[in-house]
This record gives structure tokens, C-alpha cells and sequence, in this order.
């Protein structure tokens, strides 16, 4: 998870992370209570997880010319509740941009001959919060100069009337965001046909069939009508606290690992408090303010779109690139 469906109800938005889906024992919860704003926002679970990520980049110039030319990495953001520090890198980057989003992005500089490779070789420790808020019935609406600030979208089908008069019909009633942000997460599971899918968008995943409204697609779907989109990676197996994953170039193709996927998830906002998380496809329960440890935020969607997978984290003109791996360590190493 206003001008379209879901910024009327709460301003619900998406952004892009790693969703690891680790089957490891967490630590035991602490349940600290701590009193965050006048709204009585306040967290019953904080703890931090740690994780080493090595990502291993195989460029190679496949031309009959030389290359030299600039490579684009995407890293994990640094947010209010995660913490990423680059370690190493084995060639100087050469500066850090950021898109409209404000995503990070390492440049290097690549020099390469006709038929020659070289490995990119990243290290980065990251700090991820799993938190779980508890909110008081007075959690206000956001104001209308925020709800002004979020404009039309592409993939995101704000001012479709179909979806204004089926917010007004799911949550018009609602109490407060909280409220809003659940009918409209149970509207949404209770009339979804999940299926993994290139990325539709809002409106076209949206369809009627038989006289009765259906949502078609996966998590990218459920994120982009619920609003702003947070994607990644989904890391499915483990072996002794490892978790790897990779895509590769074979031939004018590309082969991927089992576990290689993406996530999405929505969020929305709380004015003096920030952006809090709208899970709905892990485990049965929707969950509101209780993001787990798995949750690895690598981009955020909220001014512009960004790409549906994490197959977009490097980006070459030239150069080819014949390998990523993405090697996830718990608790560092």
C-alpha cells in the first residue's frame, strides 16, 4: 500500500528491497515499548539483524573494440531502519549518484579490450530493523499540501475513477490510515489471482471477469495499486546461514539461480512519524508496522519507475554483463 485509489485512503506507497526469506532462528524478541510521537505510535518489537552482502559482477567486452565507459551499481539504502556501509570494493568508485527517488547508485569506470573481463567485487555490512508498531485510534490523515505532493505515476493509476469510487466503497468509512491501510490490504488479497507476471501496472492488473472485479499478478501488482513500491531480492533456501543467488549471460540469454526473484511492498505515511510498511504476501496475516528481519530495502519507488526486477541493479552500455551473484552472510563474515 487522495488522488487515486489508495492516496485518498492513506497515501499508500512502494519502493524496491531485498526480501530474504531466511528460515533461520532470530533472537528473542525485546519487547520494547517506546513512545514515539503525540499520536501514541509506539514499538513493541525492535531488533537489529546483521548481514554481510558480497556481490560479485562479471563484465566482459564482447566487441572488436575497446571499451571504456562508466558502470552502474545499485546498493541497499540507507534508511530509518536499515543501515547499509560499503566495506570494499576492488575498483574506486567513482562517486555515489542518486535518482529522483534518492536510490544510491556507485559509478565506476571500466576499461576493457576486445574479448577481455573483469570482476567487480563489492562488500557491504548491513544493519536491518524488524520492528512491530502499535498505533492509538488517533492517527491522523495526511494533509492535503502532502497529499498534493504525489502526482501522477505511470504504473500507479492515479486519478482512475474506477479506482476512486472502489477506495470510497473498501475504506471511505475508515477510522484513521491504520484502518484504511488494512480494508484496503484485505480487499486486495481477498480478490487476487496471484500469477508471476512481467509488470502490468495499477490499471491493467485491475480487471473485471463475469461481472466481479479480480487483481491478476504478483507482488509488483499488489504493490503498484496499493501505491508507492519497495523491491529486492527473495532468497528461498539456506545452507549453514548462507544464501546465494545469481543470474548469468549464456549466450544471447540468461540463466538464473532457483531462488532468483524480486519483491515489492507498499508503504504509507504518517505525518510527524515517517513511512511505515504494508506487507501482504508473507505468511497469511497482513502486517502493518511489522516488517521483518528478511526485508533488505535496495530502491524505493515514489517519483518515477525504476524497473520491475532486481536484474536492473547494474546497469553497462557496452560492456556485457555476464554474472551476478548476490551472496547474502548472517550475522556478517
Amino acid at each position: 500500500m487522495s488522488r487515486d485509489f489508495l492516496i485518498v485512503i492513506g497515501m499508500l506507497l512502494v519502493a524496491t528491497s531485498f526480501l530474504l526469506l531466511l528460515t533461520y532462528s532470530p533472537p528473542q524478541s525485546t519487547q520494547e515499548v517506546v513512545k514515539l510521537s503525540s499520536y501514541n505510535i509506539t514499538y513493541l518489537v525492535r531488533e537489529n539483524h546483521t548481514y554481510t552482502l558480497r556481490e560479485n559482477i562479471l563484465l566482459k567486452n564482447e566487441l572488436n573494440i575497446s571499451v571504456d565507459e562508466f558502470i552502474y551499481v545499485g546498493m541497499p539504502l540507507n534508511t530509518s531502519n536499515q543501515e547499509c556501509i560499503l566495506i570494499s570494493s576492488t575498483l574506486k568508485a567513482e562517486g555515489l549518484k542518486r535518482d529522483m527517488d534518492n536510490n544510491p547508485i556507485l559509478v565506476f569506470r571500466v576499461s576493457l579490450l576486445p574479448n577481455e573481463s573483469l570482476w567487480l567485487n563489492l562488500t557491504f555490512n548491513l544493519r536491518v530493523l524488524r520492528y512491530r508498531l502499535k498505533y492509538s485510534g488517533d492517527v491522523p490523515w495526511p494533509s492535503e499540501s502532502l497529499v498534493d505532493e504525489c502526482t501522477p505515476k505511470r504504473f500507479w493509476p492515479v486519478y482512475n475513477q474506477t479506482f476512486i469510487r472502489l477506495a470510497k466503497d473498501i475504506a471511505l468509512d475508515a477510522k484513521n490510515p491504520i484502518d484504511a491501510a488494512y480494508k484496503v490490504s484485505r480487499w486486495i488479497l481477498d480478490h487476487l489471482e496471484y500469477t508471476v507476471s512481467r509488470r502490468k501496472g495499477g490499471e491493467h492488473a485491475l480487471i473485471k471477469e463475469m461481472g466481479h472485479l479480480k487483481i491478476v499478478g504478483d507482488c509488483e501488482e499488489v504493490a503498484d495499486i496499493k501505491s508507492r513500491v519497495v523491491k529486492g531480492l527473495m532468497l528461498i533456501g539456506r545452507e549453514d546461514g548462507e544464501y546465494y543467488m545469481w543470474i548469468k549471460k549464456v549466450g544471447e540469454t540468461y540463466e538464473y539461480s532457483d531462488n532468483w526473484g524480486g519483491h515489492a511492498w507498499p508503504q504509507f505515511y504518517i505525518e510527524d512519524f515517517g513511512w511505515i510498511d504494508v506487507e501482504l504476501l508473507e505468511g497469511p496475516d497482513i502486517k502493518i508496522g511489522d516488517l521483518s528481519e528478511y526485508h533488505v530495502k535496495f530502491n524505493i519507488e515514489d517519483r518515477m519507475y525504476t524497473g520491475s526486477t532486481i536484474s536492473g541493479m547494474v546497469v553497462a552500455s557496452q560492456l556485457s554483463i555476464m554474472l551476478e551473484e548476490y551472496h547474502f552472510i548472517i550475522g556478517g563474515g
